[in-house]
């Protein structure tokens, strides 16, 4: 298996293949003590209700795919952006799963912009790359002066010598700072 980070990757979309296409617009602005998030959704990536377990500021919002895995051809997106002084935590239901596939690239890109003052936590569970998948997943985070994120990614392939590369950052960005990480995800074996 063949497990590759790049920094800095480009982040175009890629071309429509012949299988599912989604795209998921989260929008969060504070009104008050609240953190409010409107979403519009494009295909079958969609989130479920705004919950507030930690009270008003922070809306948490979880991330559902009911096909429930990525195949080749499938291109999922995610843009959110977070204007200033808002708090969100995102996450998933369950792993997101990249299966054997020996057709086009499957893609999940999600790009998150964050406001002076925005909070941020991505929280997804454990990305499984499946042998033989041929998937990119990538991943990028702008943050404005003052703006905070903390980021996990948990990532690993399957079957055969199971790999496994973990990684949870808690940063504070400069000026005009951005991470951005590319997973491509190839594995071959039997």
């Amino acid at each position: 298996p063949r497990l590759a980070i790049a920094l800095n990757a480009p982040l175009n979309a890629a071309q429509p293949g012949p299988g599912w296409q989604g795209h998921l617009q989260l929008d969060y602005s504070r009104r008050g003590d609240r953190t409010i998030a409107l979403d519009r959704h494009h295909g079958p990536l969609r989130v479920l209700q705004r919950l507030y377990p930690e009270g008003e500021t922070v809306c948490h919002q979880v991330l559902v795919h009911p096909p429930g895995g990525i195949v080749g051809g499938d291109v999922l997106g995610l843009d959110a952006t977070l204007a200033p002084g808002s708090h969100a935590l995102i996450t998933t239901p369950g792993a997101t799963k990249f299966y054997r596939s020996a057709g086009p690239l499957a893609l999940q890109r999600v790009h998150a912009d964050l406001a002076p003052g925005a909070r941020l936590e991505w929280l997804p569970l454990e990305t499984i790359a499946y042998n033989r998948c041929n998937a990119q997943n990538r991943l990028r985070f702008t943050l404005a002066p003052g703006a905070r994120g903390q980021f996990l990614a948990a990532d690993h392939t399957t079957e055969w010598g199971h790999h496994v590369v973990n990684g949870a950052t808690d940063v504070q960005f400069g000026p005009g700072q951005i991470i951005s990480v590319a997973l491509l995800l190839a594995s071959g074996g039997q």
